[in-house]
């Protein structure tokens, strides 16, 4: 039988979400190819996701992830992200990255 302190605790953590908006821009590795014949729009970064909030480090570098998706569309229009760090700092994660528009 689990404790109850865990099933608490898997129950107040957050899921991971996205917008329909964000989920059409694409993430790519900061050296892909992919964006050769795209213009770079400029700098984007996620914002802090507390870890405490969805459970672990792995969802809420997912969620990091998603929100700077969201960050390059609605800063940008962009439809690609050139991720280039996902970090800790304490208790939250956050990514960088750069903004692309790809035809």
């Amino acid at each position: 039988m689990r404790p109850p302190f865990i099933a608490l605790a898997a129950l107040l953590a957050g899921c991971v979400t996205i917008s329909p908006e964000s989920e059409r821009v694409q993430l790519y590795p900061l050296n892909s190819t992919a964006l050769e014949r795209c213009s770079r729009m400029g700098a984007v970064r996620s914002g802090d996701v507390s870890i405490w909030a969805y459970g672990e480090y792995r969802e809420s570098a997912r969620q990091a992830m998603n929100n700077l998706r969201a960050a390059a569309y609605r800063e940008y229009g962009a439809n690609a992200v050139a991720l280039s760090l996902v970090d800790r700092a304490d208790s939250a994660v956050f990514a960088e990255g750069y903004a692309y528009k790809c035809p």
